[in-house]
């Protein structure tokens, strides 16, 4: 490496652009514009439940009617906390236990796991995708 670097050189640099959702906005106007190779497009499959997801719920909740839904079944909720504190503990506590008896605690785990290594894996083949793009890396290093 030279004793000057360009800012595309270095961890941090690499690693902000292996991970950025769309590398086109950190290239240059010129070289804006490249396809996806298969290897991106399946990583962004693999994390798509870290990175897709939580836009489409926020997305969701700016919707007035899944607002009015959820404002109303809090208000419903907050009355019957209200007028029959007891009979809603009991309810709640016999709905967690049911879920608890029926859904056993190694499948949630297990479903933690999957998803995280799903994410992990995405995220390292969309890196490893951009990587391998002789034309892409050429660009980046041009910035």
């Amino acid at each position: 490496m030279s004793a000057v670097t360009s800012h595309s050189s270095g961890f941090i640099n690499h690693a902000r652009f292996a991970f950025a959702k769309d590398p086109n906005v950190l290239l240059k106007e010129e070289d804006r514009g490249y396809e996806k190779n298969r290897m991106e497009q399946a990583g962004d499959r693999f994390a798509w439940h870290v990175v897709e997801l939580p836009k489409l719920i926020c997305e969701a909740f700016e919707n007035p009617k899944i607002v009015t839904v959820a404002l109303t079944a809090l208000a419903l909720f907050s009355v019957q906390l209200t007028f029959y504190p007891i009979i809603t503990a009991q309810a709640i506590k016999a709905s967690i236990i049911f879920a608890s008896n029926y859904v056993p605690f190694w499948s949630v785990k297990m479903g933690a796991y999957l998803a995280t290594q799903a994410a992990v894996l995405g995220f390292g083949m969309r890196a490893l995708g951009r990587f391998s793009n002789d034309d892409l890396m050429a660009k980046w290093y041009r910035t």
